[in-house]
């Protein structure tokens, strides 16, 4: 199975998919390059599935994956610079995807830095907005 999902801005900037935190005049959301244009999904062997967010910037991923968090059967790749999450193996198969939306809101407030946290929060959003499309 591979599945291809392009994320449009109407979507992106919903009010319950792109995170932000402040006031009205202060405000702090994800910069545009750690906002991903698509989201791909493919199968590999043994079940496993692999997400890859592909962005605007041309940044390079960490040369090796590593776990989301310790012992983990998720492994991800980082940009290189920005911390983003770029691909995220999920070992569990498709039917994990779901868990690992939940993982990664939950390690959001734990990131470096805010605009890793708050890709974070993005890419939770997105997975569990569009579920359906990419499980399909």
């Amino acid at each position: 199975m591979n599945k291809w999902v392009h994320l449009d801005e109407d979507f992106l900037y919903a009010d319950d998919v792109m995170p932000s935190e402040g006031t009205e005049t202060d405000r702090t959301s994800p910069s545009g390059y750690d906002i991903p244009q698509s989201v791909a999904l493919s199968e590999g062997s043994g079940g496993e599935v692999l997400l890859r967010f592909v962005y605007t910037d041309s940044e390079k991923p960490t040369e090796t994956e590593a776990p989301l968090e310790a012992a983990s059967d998720v492994l991800v790749t980082r940009g290189r610079f920005s911390g983003k999450l770029m691909t995220v193996r999920v070992r569990g198969g498709a039917a994990a995807v779901p868990a690992v939306s939940a993982r990664i809101r939950a390690l959001a407030p734990v990131q470096k830095r805010k605009n890793q946290e708050l890709n974070f929060l993005l890419l939770s959003n997105i997975l569990d907005k569009k579920r359906a499309e990419l499980l399909a």
